[in-house]
């Protein structure tokens, strides 16, 4: 969705001499046109990146579509001549994945669809139910701040929108040199991660699974076990 406050809870978690900086998509800002490319949006965060911190090395971590957004931000790093600490890669796809097409849904049925996800009972509700309902589950689970509204979320579903669009015309990054620690969900079933992260870096690769779902790695009770890695 391009937000950075699903990591609110992680960085909750980590110990205080951890500084973090999150980088959100400008579709989320009202004075903002969207990104249109994972390329493009990828050089927006290294720069803001680099304004706050001019030299490596760096860690990056990113979640889902966050995580194809960091290996192509390592690439651009690494072109540049900077050092990646590690980049962390909560359940993403990867370079070079076949990309499915985008079927384009309506919006009613891309919110049915992520109540199904975040396992919401969303039955007979009307459209403006259903996003109240969610408002009211992200906020519980800590996705989104409490001060959030339906403006806000919004925004999140813009997002998701945008979001497979550029996955699917996004043709991948070049090889890196950076070590990669790839943390695998509960439910994601792939069987190529091996092969396909010693194809995407030369660095060392770890893969960690832990006990969540793909969509309820940024909740509270999951984030804990996050920081611990």
């Amino acid at each position: 969705s391009g937000s950075s406050t699903v990591f609110a809870n992680l960085t909750n978690e980590l110990p205080e001499d951890i500084p973090v900086y999150g980088m959100q998509a400008k579709h989320l800002s009202a004075s903002e046109t969207g990104h249109t490319s994972i390329y493009e949006m990828a050089e927006c965060y290294v720069q803001a990146m680099l304004h706050v911190q001019p030299q490596g090395p760096y860690r990056l971590l990113g979640w889902s579509l966050g995580g194809v957004i960091v290996q192509e931000m390592v690439a651009q790093l690494e072109a540049q001549g900077e050092i990646i600490d590690v980049a962390l890669l909560l359940d993403s796809s990867l370079s070079r994945d076949d990309m499915p097409d985008v079927e384009q849904v309506d919006e009613t049925e891309l919110l049915f669809n992520i109540a199904e996800e975040l396992g919401l009972s969303s039955k007979g509700m009307s459209h403006m139910a259903l996003k109240e309902v969610l408002l009211l589950e992200v906020k519980r689970t800590g996705l989104m701040p409490q001060a959030a509204e339906i403006t806000d979320l919004n925004g999140i579903i813009a997002g998701m929108h945008q979001a497979s669009a550029l996955m699917t015309e996004w043709p991948g990054c070049s090889q890196l040199s950076a070590p990669i620690t790839f943390v695998r969900a509960s439910d994601n079933e792939r069987t190529d991660l091996v092969k396909k992260l010693s194809g995407l870096t030369q660095g060392k690769v770890k893969i960690v699974t832990v006990s969540s779902t793909h969509n309820k790695m940024g909740n509270y009770e999951n984030s804990r076990e996050l920081a611990l890695l």
